[in-house]
């Protein structure tokens, strides 16, 4: 540290890499964050529904790598603190990816404050799935259609088992 008198709010430690940071990018939901701590909170409490992005800072953008995964994910919770910086990143991500939502958390600024909070990451999450993300394994074994329904019936059927609210 050149200047011990300068308060310093980030230090990167030589060598390290600058890419953002991607976890389970596999999964058809991914939350975009801005830290890398918020991206683990998020990863530990819903990894077998969704992915993570921790982009370092609301200014960053995703790399190659990461972008191509957003592009295929069937839903993105951009989830960047509650601040200006957040807002002003937010047009980007909408303008960019037509699966976007804007999912900011339910108290405080960011995941870690929410935590702290005592919010639910598990459910704040799976609140933004898609339908057919939340029908998990039990739910298909559940599902048994009465007889003789017709394509449109059974659809009607489904919609009123697995509700979901856009």
């Amino acid at each position: 540290i050149q200047n011990p008198d300068k308060d310093i709010k980030y230090y990167i430690v030589p060598g390290s890499g600058m890419e953002v940071m991607g976890i389970n990018l596999d999964k058809k939901t991914i939350v975009v964050v801005e830290s890398e701590l918020d991206g683990m909170v998020i990863a530990r409490h819903t990894w077998q529904k969704a992915g993570v992005v921790a982009l370092g800072s609301a200014a960053n953008k995703p790399g190659a790598s990461v972008f191509f995964h957003l592009k295929k994910a069937l839903r993105i919770l951009v989830a960047l603190d509650y601040d200006e910086a957040g807002r002003q990143a937010w047009k980007w991500w909408q303008k960019n990816f037509e699966t976007a939502r804007l999912w900011p958390v339910p108290e405080g600024k960011d995941p870690g404050e929410a935590v702290a909070a005592g919010v639910d990451i598990k459910q704040w999450v799976w609140a933004g799935l898609p339908a057919s993300e939340l029908m998990n394994d039990q739910a298909a074994k559940d599902y048994n259609p009465p007889a003789g329904l017709t394509p449109f019936q059974e659809l009607q059927f489904l919609l009123k088992k697995f509700p979901q609210v856009e």
